[in-house]
C-alpha cells in the first residue's frame, strides 16, 4: 500500500505543512472510518489537518449584498450564460441568487469576477441585449455594439415577458 509504507517503528511519515516528510507517532494521526481505507491513517497528522482547516478559515465568505454591483453589471454587459461560463459558475448562479436569497459567496468567486469586470471594463467589451437574446454569435450573425444605456442587457425585461407569457397562457386557458 502507498501510505503504509512510511509506518517504522509505530511512527508514520507525516506529508502535511508543519512536518513536510518528517516522522511522527501513529496516535497523532486520524484514522479513515469507513470505505476501503478503513483503519489506515490520514497522509497527515492531527496537528498538520487543523493548520488547513485554519487555512481555509482564511478565505471566509462574504456578504453577497456588498458585491452585488459587479454581479449585475456582469450580467449586463454579458448577459446570464456569458457570465456564468467566464467566472466558472453553475448556469444557474444568477437565479440562485435572486430565488433563494442567499446571503454569502466564495472569496474566491468574487475574485474571479472582479477580475473578469476589470478585464471587460478595459476592453469595453459589451454585448447588446438584442444579439445576447438572440444567440448572434451562435447563428454566426453579426453582434450588435450597445450604444444607449437601454441596449444593456436586463434581466427584469426577461422576467416581466415571462410573467405576461404566464398571464396570457393563463387567459387563454380560462
Amino acid at each position: 500500500m502507498g501510505g503504509q509504507n512510511f509506518i517504522i517503528n509505530n511512527r508514520k511519515r507525516c506529508m502535511g505543512p508543519l512536518h513536510d516528510g518528517d516522522y511522527v507517532p501513529l496516535d497523532h494521526f486520524y484514522k479513515y472510518m469507513s470505505g476501503p481505507r478503513l483503519g489506515r491513517p490520514f497522509a497527515r497528522c492531527k496537528s498538520c489537518q487543523s493548520v488547513r482547516k485554519r487555512a481555509d478559515a482564511k478565505n471566509p465568505m462574504i456578504v453577497y449584498d456588498k458585491v452585488k454591483f459587479v454581479f449585475d453589471e456582469l450580467q449586463n454587459r454579458l448577459g446570464k450564460m456569458e457570465a456564468c461560463r467566464r467566472l466558472g459558475v453553475s448556469h444557474s448562479f444568477f437565479s440562485r441568487r435572486k430565488s433563494e436569497g442567499l446571503k454569502k459567496i466564495q472569496r474566491k468567486t468574487v475574485i474571479r469576477a472582479m477580475h473578469l469586470l476589470r478585464e471587460c471594463r478595459e476592453n469595453e467589451e459589451a454585448r447588446h441585449r438584442s444579439s445576447i437574446r438572440r444567440g448572434a454569435t451562435l447563428r454566426g450573425e453579426q453582434e450588435r455594439k450597445p450604444v444607449r444605456a437601454r441596449d444593456y442587457y436586463n434581466t427584469t425585461q426577461d422576467n416581466e415577458t415571462e410573467d405576461r407569457r404566464s398571464r396570457r397562457l393563463t387567459s387563454l386557458e380560462a
